[in-house]
């Protein structure tokens, strides 16, 4: 028990890292880039995460069927890539959110 509770807090620690590198990465791509290159990229980058999102979620459904033995190992891989693709879609909302009031724009930090 205790050493599937250091592999969660282990995966939440990464997982709050790469939040936070996605969230500075996409802050400064748009602070310097034209309004088309803004919606082109977060476009595409909402089309990966969600194609993401659908993958791990049909995975983890069926790990759920009746005949199928789940692996703890496998099923926290997959809550961690799942919640890592909920994680990229917030990111893309939030600077989305912060973009279209103007936030980015001439910001000299």
């Amino acid at each position: 028990m205790q050493e599937h509770s250091l592999d969660h807090l282990q995966a939440f620690a990464l997982l709050a890292r790469e939040y936070e590198q996605k969230y500075n990465e996409l802050v400064e791509m748009t602070r310097n880039a034209m309004p088309e290159a803004v919606h082109q990229q977060l476009k595409i980058r909402a089309e990966l995460t969600t194609d993401r999102f659908r993958a791990v979620q049909q995975a983890i459904f069926s790990m759920l069927l009746p005949e199928t033995a789940i692996d703890s190992e496998e099923l926290l891989k997959a809550g961690t890539a799942l919640s890592r693709c909920f994680d990229e879609m917030r990111v893309l909302f939030q600077v989305l959110l912060e973009y279209s009031l103007g936030q980015y724009e001439n910001d000299p930090s």
